[in-house]
């Protein structure tokens, strides 16, 4: 529309001037005749001549004085000196200017030619009345077009937005969509069916389209979920960052290691751990690209131990664009290493004291007998005492070894009853002698059990009751049923009770609530480990509910 008004306005301007340029060289030619026909004593019947027509003569005397005019009384006209056209005749020869007459009151040509003698100048001009109707006709004629034009454009943007607009923006529309990963509106689908030219192929191609970026999109959100799956799922803690410091991937075993419960991915690597000995390998990893590793390192905050390998991130190119580290927990393993070097001094420590004793009273027996003297028989009964106890000491490390390495077991249904029984008879002696009260209660006849280990644990439990509750004590034994009707074996006894700050360790290898009264009573401290290692084999669980002065409470749950 712009370039129309442009176009339309340089040809009003063209026509514009070549009028005037026209009428110029016409007014000239016409001077040029009367200037060079005329004498002096004519100048005013030439002025007379031209009032009929539209053509207006002046006759300027040399000093600006009007001589004659033929549309107005010179008398009544001012001095001419300072008309352009008239100085400009003077000076040349010929002169022109356009202007509005301040006599006629209306728009004026004028051109102006010294006579050859020098004395007056004839000056002629004409309204410009043919340009300006001319012009009028011309502008609204153009006035005309343009709103022709203007309606043409109207309807043309109607098509262009129905059929290439539309489209365009229903194309925009469907690939915002796969962006997004959405399906498309139909609209945008019906306006590019309805189009013409290749919309609908493009349709089709970006139908098609759709369809890849939705298969490629699944097959990639697999693929992550997948990858974040076994990420998540690997025992050692993952930490990715960028060359900024910035997390870009963990796993929940990284958080569980270093105890993070809220972790924001805006915090940086040296927000995150404040470690020294971490930071420095993850800052050589991205700033010079080298490999390293760490081990051990003690986390004070989870009380953790943990070994760390810190390697680069590099791309094609070969360039760093982040490192990654790999966190190794090794606490169970520190823990099974000090269980270890626990077991080996505690097995030699209990060892050594029976061992200490008969060699003491072995040396004092043979000395007796060297020197003819009668041994004493008190010498022989420690011997065999201590003898008992390192046996029993090797039967239960046997025992432990054997459970821990995985022992087959013989499960078969046991009778309850009998299997209690048979416990209760190798502890008869000691219940008597203390006056001990046995109760027992059977809610479930059979159990998916080993015989001997059951026995083994009934025995244990009953034995550690019968030698720590005082005479007199009630001690219970319970077969009930749990939740999901799985089988319940419970000990009670209303003894002393343990204080609660020993339960925790109660079930670890020769941990004894009182070690020299355990020892006294020829203990040795591994009953409740063998019998948590028996129940655990059984696929099931054992606890303990005590207080101080409240009695004990064992509860083995089987599957």
């Amino acid at each position: 529309m712009l370039t129309l008004f442009g176009a339309g306005l340089s040809a009003r301007l063209y026509f514009e001037s070549q009028f005037i340029a026209q009428s110029q060289n016409q007014l000239r030619d016409t001077l040029s005749a009367i200037s060079s026909h005329i004498a002096r004593d004519q100048l005013h019947r030439a002025c007379q001549s031209s009032m009929q027509t539209e053509l207006r003569l002046t006759i300027i005397l040399q000093d600006g004085t009007v001589r004659c005019d033929s549309q107005h009384d010179p008398a009544k006209m001012e001095n001419h000196a300072t008309r352009p056209e008239f100085q400009d005749a003077l000076h040349s020869g010929y002169g022109f200017s356009m202007r509005e007459s301040e006599t006629l009151q209306s728009r004026m040509i004028y051109g102006a030619m010294a006579h050859p003698s020098g004395q007056w100048v004839i000056r002629g001009a004409f309204p410009l009345t043919q340009l300006t109707l001319a012009l009028e006709r011309f502008d609204t004629s153009f006035r005309i077009f343009l709103v022709a034009a203007l309606a043409l454009i109207v309807l043309f943007a109607t098509w262009a937005a129905r059929n290439i607009v539309l489209p365009i923006r229903g194309v925009s529309d469907r690939l915002n969509a796969i962006l997004q990963g959405r399906v498309s509106p139909a609209r945008n689908r019906e306006l590019l069916s309805n189009s013409y030219g290749e919309w609908p192929a493009i349709e089709s191609a970006l139908d098609q389209v759709s369809q890849n970026v939705e298969s490629r999109e699944e097959f990639f959100s697999k693929e992550r979920s997948l990858h974040d799956t076994v990420l998540s799922a690997i025992n050692e803690g993952i930490l990715a960052v960028d060359v900024k410091g910035e997390p870009v991937f963990v796993n929940s075993s990284f958080l569980e290691i270093f105890g993070i419960e809220d972790f924001r991915r805006p915090r940086t690597l040296w927000e995150t751990l404040r470690i020294p000995e971490l930071l420095d390998p993850f800052r050589a990893a991205i700033q010079a690209g080298k490999s390293s590793s760490l081990i051990p390192i003690h986390l004070e905050q989870t009380r953790r131990f943990i070994s760390v390998s810190v390697s680069p991130l590099k791309a094609a190119d070969r360039a760093t664009y982040g490192a990654v580290g790999i966190f190794h927990d090794l606490t169970e393993i520190k823990k099974a290493e000090q269980i270890r070097t626990d077991f080996i001094a505690n097995a030699s420590h209990e060892l050594k004291t029976p061992l200490t004793a008969i060699k003491g009273f072995s040396e004092t027996l043979l000395d007796d007998l060297k020197a003819g003297n009668r041994p004493e028989l008190e010498y022989a009964e420690a011997i065999h005492r201590n003898s008992e106890r390192m046996m029993a000491l090797v039967r239960d490390l046997l025992d432990l070894s054997a459970l821990e390495t995985g022992s087959f077991l013989t499960k078969a249904d046991l009778d309850t009853e009998i299997i209690t029984s048979r416990a209760l008879a190798s502890i008869r002696t000691g219940v008597e002698a203390k006056h001990q009260e046995i109760r027992t209660r059977f809610e479930i006849r059979n159990v998916q059990a080993d015989a001997h280990r059951i026995e083994q644990v009934l025995v244990n439990l009953l034995d550690n009751a019968n030698k720590y509750c005082p005479d007199g004590a009630t001690i219970e034994v319970l077969w009930t049923t749990g939740p999901h009707n799985s089988p319940i074996l419970t000990v009670r006894d209303n003894g002393p009770g343990i204080a609660k700050e020993h339960l925790p360790r109660l079930f670890e290898r020769f941990y004894r609530v009182n070690g020299a009264r355990s020892r006294e009573l020829g203990g040795t401290g591994l009953g409740l480990a063998i019998v948590k290692h028996i129940m655990l084999r059984h696929g099931g669980n054992v606890r303990v509910e005590s207080e101080a002065h409240k009695g004990t409470t064992f509860v083995c749950e089987f599957p």
